[in-house]
């Protein structure tokens, strides 16, 4: 027996975010600071890690998949620390606020999931940057173009992780 789950979570035709994952003007979002975070975790897909990122000294740490710790660690360099604090300074977390469906009317969603890109942490919460968990959702994810920046940022650090234009040897 095949069993088959579908949840249907927007209007049909209605569309939070674009083709690229960006948030779409429209979308109504609870919004609030950033700064209780001090842990940025960002997903190594080329070593299948996770480097959780102390935003204050920019030690940060590898985990495996399963989070047990590799040992390896590394450390930024001052430039590139300065950088993400830079993005980060100021910036807000972009929630949607969720309708109830019986506000929804006639609804239709395809399956779809995107990992988030960074996830930032506080001893009891984390926030997960871009997930995606259905066709209808528009993501939590930092507000206006802050997104855009700390996504770029995400990448170069774990493009470049091993070849010492992002990092120095830690102390």
């Amino acid at each position: 027996m095949l069993i088959v789950s579908f949840q249907n979570c927007s209007k049909v035709g209605q569309t939070n975010i674009d083709s690229s994952g960006n948030l779409i003007q429209g979308q109504q979002y609870n919004k609030y600071s950033v700064e209780p975070y001090p842990i940025l975790s960002l997903w190594d897909y080329t070593r299948y890690q996770y480097l959780d990122l102390d935003l204050s000294t920019g030690h940060m740490e590898a985990f495996e998949e399963a989070g047990q710790v590799s040992g390896n660690t590394y450390c930024l360099k001052s430039s590139q620390l300065a950088e993400v604090q830079q993005i980060l300074a100021g910036a807000e977390i972009c929630e949607p606020i969720v309708y109830k469906a019986s506000d929804a009317g006639n609804l239709a969603c395809t399956m779809n999931y995107r990992y988030p890109y960074a996830i930032l942490t506080n001893s009891g919460e984390e926030v997960r940057l871009g997930e995606m968990t259905s066709g209808c959702d528009a993501p939590i994810d930092l507000c206006e173009v802050k997104a855009q920046d700390l996504r770029r940022w995400t990448e170069n650090v774990v493009d470049h992780l091993l070849d010492g234009s992002v990092t120095d040897a830690c102390p």
